[in-house]
């Protein structure tokens, strides 16, 4: 039986920080899944973000996530990459994801204009589609 919470895992994807530079999210383990979409949350804290003040999300795969070999991340390249790449506002979500055929995916935030104060932003990736019945059959 598929429905809703079975066929779903939500797994952090950035761990809640201020950010005012480029930053990398944490791993996200694609195996067991056939798909991943990330929602980027935006708090109202922090710098305003506008036009030319924004993070743009992309993302980088790996056959590894580092811990064995060979760890190296590469860009997703952005025909892949489905959805608003450009983080302009506060107080927002963003959806967005990519088509990795890679078993690792993280996200990459990159500042561009002003980030003095930094901005409270947050991720989290919803793996779908999973292989396996759901967790706990």
């Amino acid at each position: 039986m598929r429905d809703a919470i079975t066929s779903l895992d939500v797994v952090e994807a950035l761990a809640k920080a201020t950010v005012s530079a480029n930053t990398n999210g944490l791993a996200v383990d694609l195996l067991g899944s056939n798909a991943v979409g990330f929602t980027v949350f935006v708090d109202n804290t922090g710098d305003t973000l506008s036009a030319s003040n924004t993070f743009t999300v992309s993302f980088e795969e790996a056959d590894d996530n580092g811990s064995g070999a060979p760890g190296t991340w590469s860009a997703v390249p952005a025909a892949k990459v489905i959805g608003d790449t450009a983080v302009v506002a506060k107080n927002a979500k963003y959806e967005v994801g990519c088509l990795s055929l890679k078993r690792w995916v993280r996200l990459v935030l990159t500042a561009a204009g002003t980030h003095t104060s930094g901005s409270g932003i947050f991720a989290v990736a919803v793996r779908s589609h999973l292989q396996t019945e759901g967790k706990g059959w």
